[in-house]
């Protein structure tokens, strides 16, 4: 089973308690395992916060007010592991934004804004920007690409998810259409060749 797998935090060794006939005597008898059962449980959710207090003083050579600056790392508010659980919840999980603002604050006691998961998760696509472009590059530089677009509703809008795939990576793209303008747009300069569903879009590659 999968859960096998699974590295255990500790381990109950269970002793037999009770024989059907009676005996409950059982020291010095070998023991032999005859199954293993594995109980998951999550342990309590505790947020690891830091509170950074900023204090000022005067200078004492020119009197001048100095004050402590934050450091670049925790200017957000919010750390690399909590920011990247947001973003794979609104990205990956598709959660509206109030959804996941009712998660944080089921599961985790966290109160957090709209607007602030927006910012998170606009700072976790400038991140991924580079990976992105880096997909894009070895979609665009393989000799076979299968592409296809599918409707995808973001927002409650209609949108078109167009996919460049190939035996090493899967570049995707969302675009307002489902267009010949589109399928440009998704596979610029690449010349390979094209396996597709037979979408007039692709049917003079």
């Amino acid at each position: 089973h999968q859960q096998q797998t699974l590295e255990p935090a500790r381990v109950e060794n269970l002793l037999p308690e009770r024989c059907t006939c009676g005996c409950r005597d059982f020291d010095g008898q070998p023991l032999h395992p005859f199954h293993t059962h594995q109980h998951i449980e999550l342990p309590p959710i505790q947020l690891d916060i830091t509170r950074y207090v900023l204090n000022q003083c005067k200078c004492p050579r020119c009197g001048k007010s100095v004050k402590a600056q934050l450091p670049a790392e925790v200017q957000t508010g919010y750390g690399p592991r909590l920011s990247a659980f947001i973003a794979e919840l609104s990205g990956i999980k598709a959660m509206s934004r109030a959804d996941v603002q009712s998660l944080c604050a089921s599961v985790l006691g966290l109160p957090i804004a709209t607007g602030t998961i927006q910012k998170i998760v606009d700072r976790a696509s400038a991140a991924l920007a580079p990976a992105y472009q880096k997909i894009a590059g070895v979609a665009r530089g393989a000799q076979v690409n299968y592409v296809d677009e599918t409707c995808w509703f973001k927002e409650h809008d209609l949108k078109w998810l167009w996919a460049m795939v190939n035996d090493q990576v899967a570049l995707y793209r969302i675009d307002d259409h489902r267009s010949k303008q589109a399928f440009q747009d998704l596979v610029q300069y690449w010349n390979g060749i094209l396996v597709s569903d037979g979408y007039g879009v692709y049917k003079h590659w």
